[in-house]
């Protein structure tokens, strides 16, 4: 028995173990992004999947630590430039890209070490999985919209000019009732201008539009590679994409979205009385308990009990009388059930008594008579006795 908890035991640490080299590996590659050192005369190479495209998270050009190009430290250790907006250009927002080292553009953006030190790139990238998919290209060319309810998502501009190539798709975003949409983008590619959000005579990257606007809002180049751009007051926003007109390059960036807020939770036998974006006040329908949720992040701050005597979605007269019962609707409802309860109360009492005096009759013992209509005399001592007609006779049956 015991040999046999070593070997499971062993088996479990490596197996463990295992797992948590898999874990740190995914994390390195996907959410953080390997970081690569590039020599001169080496490429730097990335691809990614179909439904993928290359996004940068670093680029540094220069001599930052000893390791595999700078292999001892004989001075000017610790300079670099910052070299992402290069890389962004040639690779993120696309499926795969190659870049040379040495590189002339590269050298005109080393500005902080020596030119007589050989310089080094030190780049790291993830793939970031964007809209729009397959069956979503095939929608968006059929209905000229497609509807996205994944409450996160990265909509590339490159791969939307890949697979529509005509104007006016449109992708609407639907959250829930309670949350809220929060846009913001990556740009890739920066013009000289400063123009910004809102305004009608610049590089359009794409529109916004939703219910509380008076017109679409217009989103442009502000030569920044991340801005946050809107956050909507409703739970559906609309996002439009076109080609910029007279011009056959595209606008290269990411869209990312996701939805704020809590989502509607479970009512469990309760109804909602009040909300506003971050709390619920919520009734059940049997007891009538109130309970408030508040929304932190993503989650309610509690789980919602199921209510006793109630099951979620079921019709409660006695729910809408104790909400209702000040309104018409709540009035008649009362009038009705005690004039249906008068009407019963008053048949049972009738149906009671009638079935009382049935049974007082049944149990009273009944006696035959025989009327006698004729007119017998009896001669006693001479006289005549004659007989009342009404008079009755008991007649013995037996």
């Amino acid at each position: 028995m015991g040999k046999l908890n070593e070997i499971t035991h062993g088996y479990f640490s490596y197996v463990t173990s295992i797992a948590f080299v898999i874990m740190i590996q995914y994390y390195i590659l996907h959410v953080k992004g390997s970081v690569e050192e590039l020599c001169q005369n080496e490429s730097y190479e990335a691809e990614c999947s179909q439904d993928s495209v290359v996004l940068m998270t670093s680029a540094l050009y220069g001599r930052m630590r000893v390791g595999k190009c700078v292999t001892s430290n004989l001075g000017n250790i610790g300079c670099a430039s910052d070299v992402i907006s290069y890389f962004d250009k040639i690779c993120s927002g696309k499926r795969q890209c190659n870049v040379n080292i040495p590189n002339f553009e590269l050298n005109k953006l080393n500005v902080n070490c020596p030119t007589e030190y050989t310089p080094y790139v030190e780049t790291s990238h993830v793939c970031k999985k964007v809209l729009p998919t397959s069956r979503q290209t095939n929608e968006c060319r059929e209905n000229g919209a497609v509807i996205v309810k994944e409450p996160e998502g990265t909509i590339s501009s490159s791969a939307f000019y890949r697979s529509i190539p005509q104007d006016g798709c449109k992708f609407i975003l639907l959250s829930e009732v309670s949350q809220r949409i929060n846009i913001s983008m990556t740009s890739f590619d920066h013009s000289d201008s400063e123009l910004g959000v809102g305004v009608t005579n610049c590089g359009k990257y794409f529109t916004l539009l939703e219910n509380t606007m008076e017109r679409p809002m217009i989103v442009c180049d502000r030569n920044k590679r991340k801005q946050h751009v809107h956050q909507s007051s409703t739970n559906r926003l609309e996002i439009e994409l076109t080609r910029p007109q007279g011009s056959t390059e595209t606008l290269n960036f990411l869209i990312i979205f996701s939805f704020v807020g809590c989502s509607e939770p479970p009512l469990n036998g309760h109804s909602i009385v009040s909300r506003t974006d971050l709390t619920i006040m919520l009734k059940c329908h049997s007891t009538g308990e109130s309970t408030e949720l508040q929304c932190q992040g993503q989650r309610w701050n509690k789980q919602l009990q199921q209510c006793d005597g109630n099951q979620e979605g079921q019709f409660s007269l006695w729910r809408i009388l104790a909400e209702e019962w000040t309104t018409t609707k709540g009035l008649a409802i009362s009038m009705g059930i005690g004039i249906g309860i008068g009407a019963s109360a008053g048949l049972l009492m009738l149906f009671c008594i009638m079935a009382c005096i049935r049974r007082k009759s049944d149990s009273t013992p009944q006696q035959h008579y025989l009327y006698n209509t004729s007119y017998p005399t009896n001669q006693l001592g001479g006289e005549e006795l004659t007989y009342n007609a009404c008079a009755r006779t008991p007649l013995n049956i037996s």
